[in-house]
């Protein structure tokens, strides 16, 4: 039985997050702990800090994002319950929004790994955003195609940027 941590974002997505942990939490197969995000930035330093071998993102892209950022260089497996307001990263994962799927996935999951970004020098797990305004016609973007690179499937890959992650 693996140790899951929790790591809620109550201002992500528009739905209140705790009738959602009170259903996994009735019948989660692992033990848990739950904390909740008090400011931008805190899922990751919780991640880090997390014993457990299991690290949910419970919230939107910005968490999830937030929380694998604290599980780099670490054997720690990400799991995702989407409750943002996009969840572009958990859909296209094929990770569902019905409490019966999420406990599927925690309870029975398999570990792989995920791929990931680099931007600027700053991982990202499933989208970053950046724009620039051209002074006049033809300048290019401030940006070397060599500072943007997306990683493979191997955990040794961009300096071992790769992580673990859950999945069905």
């Amino acid at each position: 039985m693996a140790r899951v941590h929790f790591i809620v974002n109550p201002m992500s997505g528009a739905k209140d997050k705790r009738a959602l942990m009170k259903v996994l939490e009735g019948q989660l197969r692992h033990s848990f702990d739950v904390s909740y995000t008090e400011r931008p930035g805190h899922a990751t330093e919780l991640a880090k800090a997390s014993d457990a071998e299991i690290v949910v993102a419970v919230g939107g892209d910005g968490t999830v994002n937030e929380v694998a950022r604290g599980l780099i260089g670490t054997n720690k497996a990400l799991g995702i319950v989407p409750s943002g307001s996009g969840n572009g990263l958990a859909y296209h994962l094929g990770i569902g929004r019905k409490p019966e799927q999420i406990l599927k996935t925690l309870n029975d999951g398999i570990i792989t790994y995920m791929d990931c970004g680099m931007l600027d020098g700053k991982p990202f797990f499933c989208t970053r955003a950046w724009a620039w305004m051209p002074m006049s016609p033809g300048v290019s973007p401030p940006l070397p195609a060599a500072d943007c690179a997306i990683t493979s499937a191997s955990p040794s890959s961009c300096g071992g940027i790769s992580i673990r992650r859950l999945t069905r």
